[in-house]
């Protein structure tokens, strides 16, 4: 409450392996998914007491990777089962799965994984998925390319689907632009599949799914870098955060402004300090959201499984 008191709490016992993320609809109630017992859930709950409104729980047919809440209140889930990407969406009323769709996985595709925070909505509602397409058998012969799609919300059904196959690439993080163009980010493996690895950032027509222009940063210094956050500034710039290698065991913080046009670097900020950090890093997650008057808050953890 106004004093940062529990109002409610609800607890389960858990596997070591169980998880949960969640959504607060307009009404305040949480739409809970993850996975409990081992298998898929879905429940939502009252805001006012935390009472059960309705659960749902699925056979493992679904690793689940980010959830969304739709402009209906509806519930957007992303995840993966088999080697193919899985989006499922949920009535927020009454947890009746509305629709499913699956990536399409080609002949020579051994899967299509979706990126950690892989979902965006488009101005007029549909819903963009972004993720990778591995080809290969896990030798430098291999290919990774940038998955995108853009989903009728009501349907489920694609309005396309594309592969961006420019070199060794994973896509991370999407985010859609008031003119509904979609910026991707994620990794570049230079030099195939055990190189150095460089964060771009692309964006592409909205309506085809086409590139418009693709960026590489961090190339100068030949080490690892990672973009970490993506947001899209109300003027159409693009902010990016992430994690930038100095040398092979210290990591440096970087905050980009690239123009939304170009993708050129407008201005960056680095964190003084260089950190020297485990390999937990990779797998650390960061929230990045705009404040009052253009104020950029970022929240992560400054040490290893902290």
């Amino acid at each position: 409450g106004r004093d940062g008191s529990p109002l409610w709490q609800w607890k389960k016992n858990v596997r070591p392996d169980d998880w949960v993320d969640f959504r607060l609809d307009r009404n305040g109630d949480a739409l809970v998914s993850g996975i409990q017992g081992g298998t898929p859930y879905v429940c939502k709950r009252s805001g006012r007491d935390g009472s059960l409104v309705w659960e749902r729980r699925e056979a493992l047919d679904l690793f689940q990777r980010s959830l969304q809440m739709d402009p209906e209140d509806n519930l957007i889930v992303l995840g993966d089962f088999g080697g193919r990407c899985i989006v499922r969406r949920y009535s927020g009323k009454t947890g009746d799965r509305l629709w499913e769709f699956r990536a399409t996985r080609r002949a020579r595709d051994l899967s299509v994984l979706p990126g950690p925070r892989g979902l965006a909505f488009t101005p007029g509602g549909d819903l963009i998925l972004v993720g990778t397409t591995w080809s290969g058998t896990g030798s430098e012969s291999d290919v990774s390319s940038v998955y995108l799609a853009r989903l009728i919300l009501s349907t489920g059904l694609a309005r396309w689907e594309s592969w961006d196959e420019r070199g060794m690439r994973r896509g991370e993080q999407v985010a859609v632009d008031s003119h509904g163009d979609v910026v991707a980010t994620g990794y570049a493996q230079l030099r195939g599949l055990f190189g150095v690895s460089e964060f771009f950032v692309t964006k592409y027509d909205g309506m085809s799914g086409a590139p418009a222009w693709d960026q590489l940063y961090g190339t100068d210094n030949q080490t690892d870098d990672y973009a970490r956050a993506l947001r899209i500034r109300p003027d159409g710039d693009i902010v990016v955060h992430g994690w930038r290698n100095v040398n092979p065991i210290a990591w440096q913080l970087v905050t980009l402004r690239l123009s939304g046009a170009t993708g050129r670097v407008q201005s960056q900020v680095r964190d003084p300090g260089s950190w020297y950090l485990s390999p937990s890093i990779y797998g650390r997650s960061w929230l990045m959201s705009f404040g009052p008057g253009g104020c950029l808050a970022i929240a992560g953890s400054d040490q290893p499984n902290s």
